[in-house]
Parts: C-alpha cells; sequence; structure tokens
C-alpha cells in the first residue's frame, strides 16, 4: 500500500522489505514517513507475511521506538533521514509472544534502511528537477520565448524550440547541423549588428564573459526584421573558462521597439521619461510633484502657480 504512483523508488523499496522480512522471520514491514502530525505516519510502503492481513488505512498511529504498532509485540525499528531531516522509520515486526532482534538482524535491517535513504534522496531529486522544468516551461510559454541550445565546439546538433522557428522562419525539424546554424546567423544577422553579436558570443563562449545578453536585429526568411534580445548561459565551463555548451532564451521585442521609435517621432519621448520631463519642465518642492499640485495652493509653482 503506497500513497505514491509506483515508481523505481517503490520498486525498490518492495523487494527489499520482502526479501529482508522473510530472511529476518518477520510477520510485517513498514515504512514509515511522518505525516506531520504528532504520533502518526503515512505507510509509503508495507509488507505481510502468510496468513497476516495487511494494515488497511494509509495512515497509522505509533508513538515511535520502543512502542507497539499494529499487532506487533518485537520490533526493530531504524530512523530514517534524507538530507539530514528526520524523514520517517523502517520497521520490521513480529507477532505472538516478545523475541529480541539479533545483532546480524540490526546489521541487515541498517543495511535496508541505507538503501532506502539513497532511494529516496534519488525520488526527491527527480521531483526536484520536474518542477523545476515546469516552472521554466511555464515561464517560456508566459513569455513567448524561444529556446536555444548548442555544445561548444559545434561538433553536435543545434537544437531550437518550435517557438522560436516560428519566430525565425527557422526549419520546422528543431534542429540543424553546426555549419548550417553558422552560416544562417551570418546571412540573417542584421550588417549593422553581425559583428558586435558574434564578438560578443565569442567573448561569452571564450569565458571573457559569464552570461550572455544583447539585442539585435534579424531577418525573418519572409524578408521583415526581428528585434530579438537574447539572453544565454553556460551549460558547463571547462578548466580554462570556456564554454561546453550554452542555452539561450530569446524574446522577440520587435514591438516594444516599435512603440518607442514611434513616440520618439512624435517628440513624446518613451513613457519611462514622463515624469522626468515634468520634473525638469515645472521643478519640484519637498519630493513633492508639483505640477500635480492644485491651483492657489502654498508653495505651488509652474502653471498653477498664482
Amino acid at each position: 500500500m503506497s500513497r505514491y504512483a509506483a515508481t523505481e523508488f517503490e520498486h525498490v523499496t518492495e523487494n527489499a522489505l520482502r526479501d529482508v522480512a522473510r530472511y529476518l522471520g518477520a510477520d510485517r514491514a513498514f515504512v514509515l514517513e511522518a505525516a506531520g502530525a504528532d504520533d502518526y505516519f503515512h505507510i509509503v510502503q508495507q509488507w505481510c507475511g502468510h496468513g497476516v492481513s495487511a494494515v488497511p488505512n494509509a495512515l497509522v498511529g505509533w508513538r515511535g521506538p520502543g512502542e507497539p504498532l499494529a499487532d506487533l509485540t518485537s520490533i526493530l525499528s531504524l530512523p530514517v533521514a534524507v538530507d539530514g531531516r528526520s524523514w520517517g522509520y523502517l520497521v520490521f515486526g513480529r507477532r505472538g509472544a516478545y523475541e529480541s532482534w539479533s545483532e546480524d538482524a540490526r546489521k541487515l535491517a541498517t543495511t535496508v534502511s541505507i538503501i532506502l535513504t539513497s532511494a529516496l534522496e534519488r525520488r526527491q531529486a527527480e521531483t526536484a528537477l520536474r518542477r523545476n522544468e515546469a516552472r521554466l516551461s511555464l515561464a517560456v510559454d508566459a513569455a513567448r520565448a524561444g529556446i536555444y541550445e548548442q555544445d561548444w565546439p559545434l561538433d553536435g546538433p543545434v537544437r531550437y524550440s518550435e517557438r522560436l522557428s516560428e519566430m525565425l522562419g527557422l526549419p520546422s525539424r528543431g534542429s540543424m547541423r553546426p555549419e548550417e546554424a553558422v552560416t544562417w546567423w551570418r546571412e540573417h544577422l542584421h550588417e549593422e549588428d553581425r559583428d558586435p553579436t558574434l564578438h560578443h558570443v565569442l567573448e561569452f563562449v571564450g569565458g571573457r564573459v559569464e552570461y550572455f545578453e544583447k539585442s539585435f536585429r534579424v531577418r525573418h526568411d519572409d524578408g521583415g526584421w526581428i528585434h530579438l534580445t537574447v539572453h544565454a548561459k553556460a551549460t558547463g565551463r571547462r578548466k580554462d573558462g570556456s564554454a561546453a555548451g550554452l542555452i539561450a532564451l530569446a524574446l522577440d521585442t520587435t514591438a516594444m521597439h516599435g512603440v518607442r521609435e514611434a513616440m520618439r517621432r512624435r517628440g513624446g519621448g518613451i513613457p519611462g521619461d514622463a515624469r522626468r520631463d515634468r520634473r525638469r519642465r515645472y521643478g519640484h518642492r519637498s519630493g513633492i510633484r508639483n505640477d500635480l499640485c492644485q491651483p492657489g495652493c502654498p508653495g505651488s509653482h509652474g502653471p498653477w502657480r498664482r
């Protein structure tokens, strides 16, 4: 009985629990995870001997080592900790008259607890990885960003997302040969941006800059120009500091550049300059935005002053 879907963790613990419990002559064996409430544990895994019925509840009350559990009289329990924090217990037990556990039994149970701890740490790492991947996917989708990946030196395929393919008009197959990718970028980068951008790439790959961030213009395969802002990090660094590969996030900022350009042409500047423009024009006093003062208010300046 488990409150988790069957995974490698469950298979490993189930097999180890069964084999060791039989060898020890146990009637029951449990993997118990602390439920957060005092004296209660989740039954993550349980094994029952011949003629012994399983505990039907997923939650069981137990005060801990030295205390009775279910119908067991002789209990061998070992604490399980993950990343230095108490997680739960591994428990083997016999019914009937009390019997002490041999030193060999304790050593074997300890070995199983080590296997269990290793499996738990691997499961937690895999869960954290899946969660981070889901967060990244959500962020990328929300930003409508494209992803670009390549190894360095260029000895493997360059990979990119479907979104980036749509954004730039790249082949829809999701990858290109290294030499094909180099040619594509050289032909599609704006001539004014080409050399500065490629120079920054070499600086980043060579380890002279840790992070790549640059905006440049790229020609779409339909002939139109796109303003692209790219953020990239190295997937690893060699001893000499050079990048072993990179992963990049690309944002289409064409619309933003269009708005800024339109406002400049109208002579209105950009929205972020509005407050500074008002202060330069009307001045300020004691931190008050005087252009918002009502006519006749004390100390007012600018067009409201009488």
